[in-house]
């Protein structure tokens, strides 16, 4: 058998073995209001806003956990959170959920939804919000 050849088989031989022990890398579905709704509504999703403090006192759905995705504590924060749950992330118009999604996805949370839009989006939806 020349090099080349075992070299091919060795590698065909690896690649299913390889594929069945590595996770598949989680997806982030962004979802529009009304999905997104049917998504928080299951039980065992945490609703997650990546927003501010200041922000978040304002107005914020219902149930939602705070974690600043601008604050030098994001990822210590996320590091304390549960990763094989459903994670509904949004922020005020989308780019700090992008963001945050990233981040969450490169920590090992594996199912992960972002609001299209954010916040806005979801009132302009007429969808409820809760307030201080």
């Amino acid at each position: 058998m020349t090099p080349l050849r075992a070299l091919a088989l060795i590698v065909a031989l690896m690649t299913p073995a390889a594929l069945a022990d590595e996770k598949a890398p989680a997806t982030i579905q962004r979802l529009k209001p009304a999905e997104f709704e049917q998504v928080v509504a299951k039980p065992g999703v945490i609703v997650l806003d990546v927003r501010t403090p200041a922000e978040f006192k304002t107005r914020r759905l219902k149930g939602a956990v705070l974690a600043d995705v601008k604050s030098q504590t994001f990822e210590k924060r996320i590091a304390e959170l549960d990763k094989t749950r459903p994670y509904a992330v949004y922020c005020a118009m989308g780019p700090r959920s992008t963001k945050a999604c990233e981040l969450l996805r490169k920590a090992g949370f594996t199912q992960l939804y972002e609001l299209d839009g954010g916040i806005l989006a979801w009132e302009k939806a007429g969808k409820p919000v809760d307030r201080e």
